[in-house]
């Protein structure tokens, strides 16, 4: 646990994400939530990304959940990895973990790195293909890490829902004021039923620009004069 911008070779992670070896890079983090089984959402998550080549960074208690379940052991060689991220973990050293943990979001691991990334792919954080994942968030501190992560570019995924849906100006800032602002929105898909892994390709298509980004469960549309 504990690696960082001054850990990690950030050049071979820009050069990996240049040539497409990796799709993208997920922030996770977060805690648990009584609405999901303990840890479940998160480890689902973060086994189809890292299938799907997309390094995963995870911080805070979302590491102690990853960690329980042998994310963040270098000795576990049972995890089934994309070429591109197995690669990329190998070029960054030695038994490195299938997640590498920045962590805890007040010791500054994540902004660092996020900072790192920008000055060495000479890109600002939006025109990457980063995105944050809260899966079983719980607490107002959560909400905030989300919105401070929005604000910095950053897409962020919340689950499970806000209790905001219900006012059209909190949804339209989340949407359109963040992406005029920010370049990047805070997500708040409500569909209760849907499984983590239908989430995972629900968000890797948001990635590419494959789908329309949902808020409330329904299709957000601009509003007409």
């Amino acid at each position: 646990m504990g690696f960082s911008a001054a850990t990690l070779d950030v050049k071979k992670i820009v050069e990996a994400l240049k040539k497409g070896r990796i799709k993208g890079i997920a922030l996770l983090g977060g805690s648990n939530n009584v609405k999901f089984t303990q840890d479940l959402e998160l480890t689902t998550l973060a086994q189809e990304f890292l299938r799907k080549d997309i390094l995963c960074l995870s911080e805070g208690e979302a590491s102690v959940g990853l960690g329980k379940f042998g994310f963040l052991n270098p000795g576990r060689k049972d995890f089934d990895l994309g070429k591109g991220v197995s690669g990329l973990l190998s070029s960054l050293g030695k038994n490195l973990p299938p997640v590498l943990d920045l962590g805890s979001i007040e010791s500054g691991g994540v902004t660092p790195f996020l900072f790192e990334l920008a000055k060495v792919g000479k890109k600002e954080f939006k025109d990457y293909p980063v995105f944050a994942v809260f899966a079983e968030a719980n607490r107002s501190s959560e909400v905030t890490e989300a919105l401070w992560t929005v604000a910095m570019g950053i897409p962020t995924y919340f689950w499970p829902a806000l209790p905001v849906t219900g006012s059209p100006k909190v949804m339209e800032f989340f949407s359109r004021f963040c992406q005029k602002t920010f370049g990047a929105k805070l997500f708040v898909p409500t569909d209760k039923k849907t499984e983590a892994r239908p989430k995972a390709n629900f968000i890797l298509k948001e990635m590419i620009g494959e789908t329309v980004p949902r808020l409330s469960g329904y299709p957000w549309k601009e509003k007409t004069n």
